[in-house]
């Protein structure tokens, strides 16, 4: 039996009242009851200001031949120094006009802050969101990205998304994929299909989706794009920010930004990197030994310790 608490209602005792007082008191409590809503969650870097931003790296040119958006960990920015002092660094595709920009996160050590803000005034190339730098923040670092595109760098006629563990060889991109910037609503990626991609449910596993999402799906419904490394047309950019503002958030970053966003976008095209790709280490220095220059890999996936030895293997290609 449900025991009513003792109430007040127009200055009387509950036990005191008529009954149609009750009856007025429960239909305003069903009222309340149905207004009560479920606050629908968004990506926090549609709103959410920039703690660091650089603005102007692509105003000073008539068209920047390429913009590389690079996540980077907010703590690692010794890795940004050994990734500038290797194929990071603008000044060595000139006459091109190359763009590196870093996206980071926040972090709640002053001292790293210090850093990261004497970083970013030297190099230009940072720009810092209003969020906590975190695994299953990445949405929100690539909504960013998106953003600060559409608000800076408009002018650009190809943009890239790559993964700070990942390499892409410029003087290969310049000369044998400079067709890309032509492409409309393009998206050039390692492809995976609608329906081949199971959603992880289990509670252990590091991409754990929960079952209120994409709930009675067992795999992912859109193609999208392992986000190791994606070449995206420019004109589709301020697009997905639009969708991006329309869209609940999902943690899950490569199929949100590269696969759900898309999908609200009609006559988007994926083409699939295929063997321009590579995830294997002795490939590369294989390849780029042997192959040199005809080396067919424009990106690959490796470790910020390789870096250096790849990156001398592609010098030597250019002698």
């Amino acid at each position: 039996m449900r025991i009513l608490p003792i109430l007040r209602i127009k200055g009387q005792d509950l036990f005191s009242v008529k009954r149609k007082d009750i009856i007025n008191y429960s239909n305003h409590r069903k009222f309340q009851e149905r207004t009560v809503r479920t606050r629908t969650r968004y990506p926090e870097a549609i709103r959410a200001g920039y703690i660091l931003n650089n603005p102007n790296a692509c105003s000073s040119y008539k068209k920047v031949s390429c913009l590389i958006l690079v996540y980077s960990k907010v703590t690692y920015w010794r890795v940004r120094e050994i990734l500038r002092h290797t194929w990071i660094n603008a000044t060595l595709y000139q006459p091109y006009n190359v763009v590196f920009m870093f996206l980071i996160g926040t972090s709640d050590d002053p001292k790293l802050q210090d850093i990261i803000k004497n970083e970013s005034a030297k190099y230009q190339d940072i720009v810092q969101g209003d969020f906590v730098d975190s695994y299953r923040n990445l949405t929100n670092k690539g909504v960013m990205g998106l953003r600060w595109v559409t608000e800076n760098c408009r002018n650009a006629e190809m943009v890239i998304k790559i993964d700070d563990d990942a390499f892409i060889n410029i003087f290969k991109l310049l000369k044998d994929f400079s067709h890309l910037k032509e492409r409309k609503k393009f998206i050039y990626c390692n492809k995976i299909e609608k329906d081949d991609m199971p959603i992880e449910r289990n509670k252990r596993n590091k991409w754990y989706v929960q079952e209120d999402s994409f709930r009675g799906y067992s795999y992912y419904p859109h193609t999208y794009c392992s986000g190791i490394v994606v070449f995206l047309s420019i004109d589709i950019i301020p697009s997905l920010y639009r969708a991006a503002m329309a869209t609940p958030f999902f943690w899950v970053d490569d199929f949100y930004l590269f696969g759900i966003l898309p999908s609200k976008i009609p006559g988007v095209r994926y083409e699939d990197m295929g063997g321009n790709f590579t995830d294997r280490h002795r490939d590369i220095i294989k390849c780029l030994n042997e192959k040199k220059i005809q080396c067919q890999y424009v990106a690959m996936m490796t470790k910020f310790i390789r870096i250096t030895k790849i990156w001398d293997a592609v010098l030597q290609n250019l002698l």
